[in-house]
C-alpha cells in the first residue's frame, strides 16, 4: 500500500492575547475522511517551475480541523524535474508531501531511476528536499549504474538525476 501525507498551515495572522483561546478550552478538531480515484499532484517551486509530479490510481485523505490535511496514496509514482525537464522517476508505497518545508518523503520499497543514463537507487526511504535539490536515501540503500551495483549503505545522498551521490558525511555537490 502506498500513501501520501499533505501538511499545510492555516492563516499566519496572529491573534491578540484577548482573542487567543487557551488550548484546553478549544473544541476537538473535526475529522473528515475523503477517498478519491486516480490522482495527480503537481508541486511547483516558488518561481513557478515544476518541482515534481505525483500520480496514483487512488488515495485517501483525512482532514483534521481547518489547518491540516493528511493523506495517503496507493502505488505512487513521482517524476522529479530539473530545469523544467524530467530528471528521474520514483516509485514507492507511501508518499508524504510537506509543502511548508518543501520536501517529498517516499517510503516502502522506493526505487529511483535516472532519465539521463538509467542509473538506479533503491532504499527503504527517500526524502527529496526541493530547496536543496537533493535526495536523501536511508535504510538498505543500493546504487546501480550499468553493471556496477554497490551497497547496502545505511544512507546516501544524491542529486535527483543521480549524476552525483555520496554518503551524508562526504556530501559536496
Amino acid at each position: 500500500m502506498t500513501g501520501i501525507l499533505l501538511v499545510g498551515c492555516g492563516s499566519s495572522a496572529s491573534k491578540s492575547p484577548k482573542d487567543a483561546e487557551p488550548e484546553a478550552n478549544k473544541p476537538p478538531a473535526i475529522e473528515r475522511d475523503i477517498g478519491t480515484g486516480p490522482l495527480t499532484i503537481v508541486q511547483r517551486t516558488p518561481e513557478g517551475k515544476i518541482a515534481y509530479e505525483l500520480t496514483s490510481p487512488g488515495s485517501s485523505l483525512r482532514l483534521e480541523g481547518d489547518d491540516q490535511a493528511f493523506g495517503q496514496i496507493e502505488d505512487v509514482e513521482a517524476t522529479l524535474y530539473r530545469d523544467e525537464k524530467p530528471s528521474s522517476t520514483a516509485v514507492a508505497e507511501i508518499a508524504v508531501v510537506d509543502k511548508t518545508n518543501r520536501k517529498l518523503v517516499l517510503t516502502g520499497k522506493v526505487r529511483l531511476n535516472a532519465k539521463m543514463d538509467g542509473a538506479e537507487m533503491e532504499a527503504d526511504k527517500m526524502v527529496y528536499r526541493e530547496a536543496d535539490g537533493r535526495i536523501e536515501a536511508s535504510g538498505n540503500v543500493w546504487f546501480k549504474r550499468g553493471n556496477l551495483k554497490t551497497g547496502p549503505f545505511p544512507a546516501l545522498w544524491a542529486l535527483p538525476d543521480l549524476r552525483y551521490f555520496a554518503t551524508p558525511r562526504e556530501w559536496k555537490p
